[in-house]
């Protein structure tokens, strides 16, 4: 069980991706989500991204149960639900909640 608070949990993963290439938006559903995976909290007071409610909606049974690491090491892929390509299950969630702080290439793809 971690004991992290949910907002130092936040700081470790911003801090863990701080030197990542990808967007300002990705980078942040990254933290929010590994926050979310190692605390079962949501860290955010706004809608989350498309990419941050696709990790709530596939891992809700299991948020809490992960370490910071376990968190980190499935959500950094390149080709995963953070980092990786728009995906059905993003277009899904995009259209049936509200998402809001999206990466503007993201939006361009879902919208179409």
């Amino acid at each position: 069980m971690n004991n992290e608070t949910p907002a130092a949990v936040l700081e470790r993963a911003r801090l863990h991706i701080a030197f990542n290439s990808a967007t300002s938006e990705k980078k942040e559903a990254f933290a929010r989500s590994v926050a979310y995976l190692v605390t079962g909290w949501a860290t955010s007071t706004s809608w989350p991204s498309a990419r941050e409610a696709v990790v709530r909606r596939r891992f809700a049974c299991s948020a809490g149960r992960f370490s910071f690491e376990e968190a980190c090491e499935l959500l950094i892929s390149e080709h995963g639900l953070i980092f990786g390509p728009v995906q059905d299950v993003h277009r899904e969630v995009f259209e049936e909640e509200m998402t809001g702080n999206n990466d503007s290439e993201d939006l361009r793809i879902l919208t179409k």
